[in-house]
């Protein structure tokens, strides 16, 4: 069981697997259990992962609970993961009271169509995290989230960010070229193993063209 969670445990998961309550006690005595928070354990070692932390806040946070915001972003790869407590969101206005290491997010208005699961971890989905999000971090980090988001093929159920870029710079050329009514390229696209910011189709092959060959530069050296 732990194995399949990132090394942790709830109290009421070792219960059903049949662990008494002076079995849990042992186990902490022995060294083989350690305590994350309230309820929760990690399995045989006392240095969780960042994905073991974010599975131990879900885990403390009750059964309908769901990773959020930035962290959410962090495990879909939208995001660089954000110091901090491990933000949770859960469907109630009610929910379990704060806990050190936990920022608990009361969403009455989560649905079970915006929870999924990845590599193992109950979290919000990409649509709902990248809502999240904009009301939560800067307007530049919500930005790239939903670039990265687009890179990555997720469905957000928007058209917000469909001109591909990734970065703000990436941003402030494509809008240069709008207003100079320079030639629109297409943005970051795959040409073999690389992916080029910019690619003005038709014009690469064109501008090889105008390149003198190699002879006739040796011919001019020599020249």
């Amino acid at each position: 069981m732990a194995a399949s969670q990132h090394g942790v445990v709830s109290t009421g998961q070792l219960r059903q697997a049949g662990v008494t309550r002076n079995g849990v006690r042992r186990r902490i005595e022995a060294g083989r259990l350690h305590r994350l928070h309230q309820g929760v354990y990690a399995v045989g070692h006392a240095a969780p992962s960042i994905e073991a932390r974010w599975m131990a806040a879900v885990l403390a946070s009750g059964p309908d609970a769901a990773l959020s915001h930035g962290s959410a972003a962090a495990l879909w790869k939208l995001l660089r993961p954000i110091s901090g407590p491990v933000h949770v969101c859960v469907p109630t206005q009610a929910g379990r009271r704060m806990r050190t290491g936990i920022r608990l997010h009361r969403c009455a208005s989560l649905a079970p169509d915006q929870v999924t699961r990845h590599r193992g971890i109950p979290v919000t989905t990409p649509a709902r995290t990248i809502a999240d999000l904009r009301t939560f971090v800067s307007p530049r980090l919500a930005r790239r989230a939903t670039r990265q988001a687009e890179m990555h093929g997720f469905s957000l159920g928007t058209k917000v960010g469909t001109d591909r870029t990734r970065s703000d710079l990436e941003r402030d050329f494509l809008q240069l070229c709008r207003r100079h009514r320079l030639p629109e390229p297409r943005v970051n696209v795959r040409i073999g193993r690389w992916t080029v910011n910019f690619l003005w189709p038709g014009r690469e092959a064109r501008g090889r063209d105008r390149q003198p060959s190699l002879a006739s530069r040796q011919r001019r050296l020599r020249g």
